[in-house]
């Protein structure tokens, strides 16, 4: 129930059972006091529905809502095909949520040691969000997170932070001298102090603005010439007409023929065409 609405109800509630004391009380001996009174006996009672009319759409709406989450977290659960049904029943009990608490640490612990690492980028982006959500709800701070998750963030912390996909996207919103001493700090191995960086407020918040699909970007410009050349080749040659088959002279002494047809062949391949005029006709002579 919404605060205000649950308030609201209470005065009503209360202002109802005074009105029905006194009505009940009056007696019908004070006619125009107890007219009053049921007047605003049926106000109060009109106003209760109506505030409870609106409880029951909100209640309505919020139970829609949560269901679509419900069946989007269960969508996202199932592309993660490396995990078991179990895991991916976890995993979509933890994307139900907007942010996590102290209270899901241990379920949180179990899952970053044993299943995180086989999440695709875009399930570890999801964990991502809502660790430091957490944070910047101040739920808790960084580094009162259990071991595993603190390994792990910060190493995807580093990766936004390194890759060229990403880096663009917390070079604005978290300042310089942070994300250096970050990098410095990871990369030397120190843990501890990689820690006490990342409880700084830049990168709660930074995490708060970024999306998953900025978290996930892929670079597509560097491969695509090599796959866009061919094509264009192809579309710019004209396409040619099949070359006629030659026929190997050789292929004439393959056929099985006397010597003299063969002979009278070969001669008939060297020499030139005769025109039609070269031939003879023999005269005909007319029977009458």
């Amino acid at each position: 129930m919404i605060e205000a609405n649950e308030i609201e109800l209470a005065k009503l509630d209360k202002l109802i059972s005074e009105l029905q004391w006194q009505i009940f009380n009056a007696g019908g001996s004070q006619a125009a006091s107890t007219s009053m009174l049921v007047k605003r006996l049926t106000e109060a009672q009109g106003r209760s529905a109506t505030v409870h009319r609106e409880e029951q759409r909100e209640k309505e709406k919020k139970d829609q809502t949560d269901q679509q989450e419900q069946n989007l977290a269960i969508a996202k659960a199932e592309r993660e095909l490396a995990l078991t049904q179990p895991e991916q029943r976890e995993y979509a009990s933890f994307l139900e949520c907007a942010f996590f608490t102290k209270a899901m640490f241990p379920r949180l612990d179990h899952f970053y040691s044993q299943t995180w690492d086989r999440l695709s980028d875009e399930g570890k982006a999801e964990m991502s969000k809502r660790v430091w959500e957490g944070v910047n709800q101040g739920q808790y701070r960084f580094n009162e997170l259990p071991d595993s998750v603190k390994e792990k963030e910060a190493e995807r912390m580093h990766h936004y932070l390194t890759s060229e996909n990403t880096r663009g996207t917390f070079e604005r919103t978290i300042p310089q001298s942070d994300r250096q001493e970050f990098c410095s700090a990871y990369e030397a191995g120190d843990k501890q102090r990689s820690y006490s960086v990342l409880e700084r407020p830049s990168f709660a918040k930074a995490m708060h603005h970024a999306g998953v699909s900025e978290l996930v970007s892929k670079d597509v410009t560097s491969a695509a010439p090599e796959r866009q050349e061919p094509i264009k080749a192809t579309l710019a040659k004209p396409a040619s007409s099949p070359e006629p088959k030659k026929v190997a002279s050789a292929n004439i002494a393959d056929l099985a023929i006397d010597e003299t047809l063969l002979s009278e062949l070969s001669n008939a391949q060297d020499n030139p065409a005769k025109a039609a005029t070269d031939f003879k006709q023999t005269p005909t002579g007319l029977k009458r």
